[in-house]
C-alpha cells in the first residue's frame, strides 16, 4: 500500500519538470509466445496432480523516458503480462519510476523505483545487491531485475573516478529496514575497477567488487562479494558450520569479435552445500516439501560456464546463442540454446530450448520438476 501513495505522490511531483522536456521518448512492445515442458521424472517432490505441458502468454511494455547530460532526467517502466496456461494469472509491473535532477554537470541526485545494472559475470551477478539480475526460465523473462525504492547522489569526479552514496528499500520490506551504501568506480584506459560497500537493515556489511582487464577483444574479469555471515536459508535451518566470513567469486575471460562473443567462467562460493548438508536438504525436501529454501545456480560451491553468441549467423538478421552452466559438485547442468530472426528492426521471432541433464543428485534434477522446455516467441516494438 505504501508503494501505491508514493508512485502517486512521485508522479505528481515530476509532472512539471517532466512536462517541461522537449526530448521525452516513448517506446512500446508487444510479446507472445508459446511453449512445451517435458516432465522431469526425478524431481525430488512427487505429486499425483496431472502435469500440465502447454505454457503460452502473452504481454507489453511501454517505456517514457525524458531528459540528458545535465537535465533533468526522468523514466516510466510500466509492463502487464497474463498467461493463458495453468494457472491463469494476469499482473501489471511498475518496473522502474524515477527522476534524476542535476545539481551540476557532475552532481545528481535520483529518487525514486529503479534498477541498477552493474557487474561483470555472465552467470552469476554477485557484487549487485541493489537490483541483481536473476536467470528465469523461458525467452521474455531470461533477465529479471528488481526495481527497489532508491535514493542516490551520484558525484562524477573526473573523467577516471565517479562515487556515489545511496539508500534502498525492497518492495518487500519497509522503509524502517532501509540499506544503505556506497561505490567507487575506476576507469584508467583499458582497466576497470568497482568497489561497492553495503551495510543491510543497518546489521550486515558486504563488500562487492568488479574488476577487468581489456586487451584487444579478449577481456579479463571477476566479480565477487565478501560478506559477513552466511545467508544460505538451509544453513540457517540446519545450523551448519559454515558460518563467518564468505566469499563468492566469478572469474573468467570473454572474446568478442565483429559479430561474435564467447565467454569461459568459474565461479567459487564457499558457503555452497557440499555432500552430505546437500543429502540432509534433499531428504527434508522430500519430507516436508520445503522447497522455497532453494536458489538455482547459487546452491553449490563451485560452477563452471561458457557462453557463445552471433548477431549474424549464417543471416545478417539471424541471432544464435547456447550457453551451458555445470555444477561441479553433483555434475548437472543447464543447457540453453536460443535462435532469433528480426525483420525491419521492429518484430523479432525466435526459439528457445532449456535442457537440465546430469546425475540424479544433481540440483538441475533434484529440484526442477521440468527437464526440457520448448518456447517459440513473436515480439514487436515500436
Amino acid at each position: 500500500m505504501f508503494y501505491k501513495y508514493f508512485a502517486a505522490l512521485f508522479i505528481f511531483l515530476i509532472t512539471i519538470p517532466v512536462s517541461a522536456q522537449n526530448n521525452k521518448k516513448i517506446n512500446f512492445s508487444f510479446f507472445a509466445y508459446n511453449g512445451y515442458m517435458a516432465k522431469n521424472y526425478d524431481f525430488v517432490m512427487k505429486s499425483n496432480k496431472k502435469w500440465n505441458d502447454y505454457i503460452s502468454g502473452m504481454g507489453g511494455q511501454l517505456t517514457l523516458l525524458g531528459g540528458g547530460f545535465a537535465k533533468t532526467q526522468f523514466e516510466m517502466d510500466l509492463r502487464y503480462v497474463t498467461t493463458f496456461s495453468n494457472p491463469n494469472v494476469s499482473y501489471f509491473t511498475l518496473r522502474q519510476l524515477y527522476i534524476q535532477v542535476p545539481f551540476t554537470d557532475y552532481v545528481f541526485l535520483t529518487i525514486g523505483k529503479r534498477e541498477k545494472k552493474f557487474g561483470l559475470a555472465e552467470f552469476h551477478n554477485f557484487s549487485n545487491r541493489i537490483s541483481p539480475k536473476i536467470n528465469v526460465l523461458g525467452h521474455m523473462e531470461k533477465l529479471q531485475r528488481q526495481a527497489p525504492g532508491l535514493i542516490q547522489l551520484d558525484w562524477i569526479a573526473s573523467s577516471d573516478i565517479s562515487t556515489a552514496v545511496f539508500l534502498w528499500s525492497n518492495p518487500s520490506q519497509k522503509w524502517k529496514y532501509a540499506n544503505i551504501g556506497a561505490l567507487t568506480e575506476l576507469q584508467f584506459n583499458n582497466f576497470y575497477s568497482g568497489i561497492y560497500f553495503y551495510y543491510e537493515r543497518l546489521k550486515f556489511w558486504l563488500v562487492g567488487f568488479n574488476i577487468s582487464q581489456q586487451m584487444s577483444s579478449l577481456r579479463l574479469y571477476s566479480e565477487g562479494i565478501v560478506k559477513e555471515h552466511d545467508e544460505q536459508y538451509y544453513a540457517q535451518l540446519f545450523n551448519f558450520k559454515n558460518k563467518g566470513i564468505q566469499l563468492s567469486i566469478s572469474t573468467g575471460i570473454d572474446y568478442e569479435w565483429k559479430y561474435y562473443s564467447a565467454t569461459l567462467e568459474y565461479a567459487f562460493r564457499s558457503e555452497g552445500f557440499n555432500g552430505s548438508e546437500r543429502s540432509k536438504i534433499e531428504n527434508l525436501v522430500k519430507n516436508t516439501g520445503n522447497i522455497l529454501g532453494y536458489n538455482q545456480n547459487y546452491y553449490g560451491k563451485d560452477y563452471l560456464g561458457f557462453n557463445f553468441g552471433a548477431s549474424r549467423f549464417f543471416s545478417p538478421k539471424l541471432g544464435f546463442n547456447i550457453s551451458n552452466l555445470i555444477s561441479l559438485d553433483s555434475l548437472g547442468g543447464q543447457l540453453e540454446i536460443g535462435l532469433s530472426y528480426l525483420h525491419r528492426e521492429k518484430v523479432a521471432f525466435g526459439i528457445d530450448a532449456v535442457y537440465n541433464y546430469g546425475k540424479k543428485n544433481s540440483e538441475y534434477m533434484l529440484y526442477s520438476p521440468y527437464q526440457f522446455q520448448t518456447t517459440v516467441f513473436a515480439s514487436l516494438s515500436f
